[in-house]
């Protein structure tokens, strides 16, 4: 006999055997996102398969699949339900007519669910049950992302944008949500500034041109940031001046697709994946050809840069790429100091000592 491995693994399986045999009914925050996915990557070629999953939720909505039904609908991270045998026994008799066969009432089952206890459980898991095996980890995982991301409102995260000197405050573990294995505690400039106490002044001293968006939960915490530089486009084609964000560190991957979104909705460029590559802009694709302008003063530290990251001292100029005739350093150093990952170390005339504080 299999052994269970605890009562949270054992409920769980059960209620995953008790949504797959049940009807599927969809209460209107958990279908309208399901219906905002579908009809965000319907056209596009890269998401078809995700596209026919969201797609196959929303046909079976309404239909029997077993001997149950779930009333299913967003709650944060979550998914939460209910079952007809759950409701017929909150409304006996007459008051429970409509909720067989499939056929829920909407505002009687949003009634009831104020009245009764609700099941949770991951949204991973319930897509799962309801699609079968006819489709990749990969796009469940990927819709219930998208998913997590729509039901964020209900968590408390707001959309902000800073500058200056409060930017030292992204990079403390104390003001941040600290999820082990994620990026946002992982990052490598993680309270860099109590080691070396001037690493982020390139970002600090120059609020024209480096900003930082990020997501901050009810309790005022960070949960995803990501540096906004106003650059001027170096590749062809590409417009001579747009904000850019820049990679994305996240408590939750589901942030990270949340932030992406914002980008596109603020018309800001953002990298076509969050690691690298090409970005995209207004929905066209470019190379990372970029420069930003910076004050040229005597910067006594410099972070990490995961883009911008040839420092054209002399000129005042962080490029994202290797131009010919720059002279500059490299800025890919988790000391807080110069580094050589791009293959441009300090030369021996330091344009720094030239300008002032």
């Amino acid at each position: 006999m299999r052994k269970i491995k605890g009562f949270e693994s054992f409920n769980e399986s059960q209620q995953v055997r008790m949504v797959s045999e049940c009807a599927l009914v969809l209460l209107p925050e958990l279908e309208g996102a399901l219906v905002s996915v579908y009809k965000r990557v319907k056209n596009d070629e890269t998401f078809i398969d995700l596209s026919t999953l969201a797609e196959d939720i929303l046909s079976k909505r309404g239909k029997e699949t077993g001997k149950d039904i779930a009333f299913a609908d967003l709650d944060g991270d979550k998914i939460a339900f209910s079952t007809e045998r759950a409701i017929l026994k909150e409304l006996p008799g007459e008051a429970s007519i409509g909720f067989s066969r499939g056929v829920a009432d909407r505002q009687t089952a949003l009634n009831v669910e104020k009245m009764m206890g609700r099941q949770k459980m991951n949204i991973g898991r319930w897509i799962r049950a309801i699609a079968g095996t006819a489709h990749s980890d990969k796009d469940v995982e990927q819709l219930a992302m998208l998913l997590k991301s729509h039901g964020s409102r209900k968590l408390g995260y707001e959309k902000l944008i800073s500058e200056g000197e409060d930017i030292k405050r992204f990079y403390s573990e104390q003001a941040t949500e600290c999820k082990p294995g994620s990026s946002l505690y992982s990052s490598c400039m993680k309270d860099k500034h109590k080691i070396v106490p001037n690493v982020f002044d390139i970002y600090t001293k120059n609020p024209d041109t480096i900003k930082i968006a990020y997501l901050q939960n009810s309790e005022g915490k960070i949960a995803s940031r990501a540096l906004l530089w106003k650059v001027q486009g170096m590749a062809p084609n590409m417009p001579k001046e747009f904000w850019f964000l820049d990679r994305i560190y996240s408590t939750d991957e589901w942030m990270t697709t949340e932030m992406q979104k914002w980008a596109d909705q603020k018309g800001w460029a953002r990298r076509k994946t969050n690691i690298g590559g090409r970005i995209i802009l207004e929905g066209k694709e470019f190379r990372p050809e970029m420069r930003v302008a910076v004050q040229k003063i005597a910067y006594r530290g410099f972070p990490y840069m995961d883009t911008f990251s040839y420092y054209d001292v002399k000129n005042g100029w962080l490029y994202s790429y290797d131009n010919p005739g720059f002279e500059g350093f490299g800025l890919q150093s988790t000391m807080g100091d110069y580094g050589t990952t791009t293959g441009h170390g300090p030369v021996l005339r330091n344009y720094i000592r030239r300008f002032i504080k």
